[in-house]
């Protein structure tokens, strides 16, 4: 059993602890402010990478396709506005076929842009090579961009497939688009 006076010195002591004004000084502030920055972060609340997907049928008509993804489609992700994302960044660019035929050898190029107002458009992830027979993805070469000023000026994010030949049939393919967005 603990003796009252030793339990009321260890209560002082904590309330002390706890309620001292060194526990409310700048600098202690300025570490808990540091220690919830690391915390959000390491839950992926301050920053995370998602997928935009957009299914693709290649041939049966011309021998290319494109797509457009607005700012809107692109940080719904996030659940965020624009002006409160401090960046976002394509990391990944994959084409795969989803039709269950392993075969992406008809795929002459593939290229993810971006264009916006008063911006210079910029090339965002291209095929370096055309696939090998039997490949049934393929991954884009990323040229790495900051797409927040872009996002800003309502720029589209353009995505475009070519064949050659051309499939008789159609197939399915699938465009992955993976980014990174940081709200900190």
């Amino acid at each position: 059993m603990i003796e009252p006076q030793r339990r009321t010195a260890e209560a002082r002591r904590a309330r002390r602890f706890f309620f001292s004004k060194r526990m409310i000084s700048p600098r202690s502030l300025h570490l808990r402010g540091v220690l919830l920055l690391f915390a959000l972060a390491g839950c992926g609340i301050a920053s995370r990478d998602f997928q935009i997907s957009q299914d693709i049928t290649a041939g049966g008509g011309p021998p290319s396709f494109t797509h457009s993804f607005n700012s809107t489609d692109l940080l719904a992700p996030l659940s965020a506005d624009v002006s409160s994302v401090k960046s976002v960044t394509l990391t990944a660019a994959k084409l795969e076929a989803t039709d269950g035929i392993a075969d992406l050898s008809f795929v002459s190029g593939a290229s993810v842009s971006v264009s916006g107002n008063l911006l210079p458009a910029a090339l965002l992830a291209t095929l370096a090579f055309a696939p090998a027979a039997g490949q049934s993805s393929v991954q884009l070469q990323i040229n790495p961009k900051e797409l927040k000023p872009y996002l800003l000026s309502g720029a589209l994010v353009t995505a475009s497939v070519s064949y050659s030949p051309t499939p008789v049939t159609a197939r399915s393919l699938r465009l992955t688009l993976t980014l990174h967005g940081s709200l900190l």
